[in-house]
């Protein structure tokens, strides 16, 4: 459906995205600036945007969506299953 968001499923405890205060039920909106997709294909689409672009980084900053507006979530260490 049209306006499906990628979504935080879970947050490792101690991880750098705990540490950064991801929250599990946090929308993705972009990483390192680059806008996600979203929609029925968000999660295909996203995939190739992600693993080139962490794969060359050891940090990177997330902006999410909780239920109070889109904010930076500042730099965690990347640790994604896709």
């Amino acid at each position: 459906m049209p306006g499906d968001q990628l979504q935080i499923m879970s947050v490792m405890a101690g991880s750098g995205a705990a540490g950064a205060g991801v929250q599990n039920g946090d929308g993705l909106v972009a990483v390192n600036a680059t806008e996600l997709p979203q929609g029925p294909s968000a999660e295909a689409q996203a995939r190739a945007i992600l693993v080139p672009l962490l794969a060359e980084r050891t940090s990177i900053d997330l902006t999410v969506n909780r239920r109070h507006g889109s904010f930076a979530q500042g730099t965690t260490h990347p640790c994604l299953c896709v």
